[in-house]
């Protein structure tokens, strides 16, 4: 396996308690390593997008949520080649909430 960079992806609550800003993972990658921290109860979710500052939609039709409950988990996803994601709570965070990423690849 290849492996990316490690990249924090925080979800800055009294911006947007829902949604990290974009992530750049720098290529496109097979797979997403994802280090999810203590969080309020949620399901996670990943957006992705063609190109930088581009149009979010959501990855998958709901086989790709993670059940993540209060967090304190890591996990892999399969991501299926996208280099520009974010991170999404169905629950809104009350603090601030920082992901850890990186891309891997066979």
């Amino acid at each position: 396996m290849i492996f990316g960079s490690w990249i924090d992806a925080t979800i800055t609550y009294l911006t947007n308690a829902y949604v990290t800003p974009e992530i750049d993972l720098l290529r496109d990658w097979e797979l997403l390593q994802i280090v999810i921290p203590v969080i309020n109860s949620s399901i996670i979710y990943l957006n992705v997008a063609e190109k930088s500052g581009g149009s979010f939609q959501i990855l998958g039709t709901g086989g790709q949520a993670i059940a993540a409950g209060t967090g304190g988990i890591s996990t892999v996803v399969r991501l299926g080649g996208w280099q520009f994601i974010q991170i999404v709570t169905a629950s809104p965070q009350t603090a601030n909430r920082t992901f850890r990423v990186r891309g891997a690849r066979s």
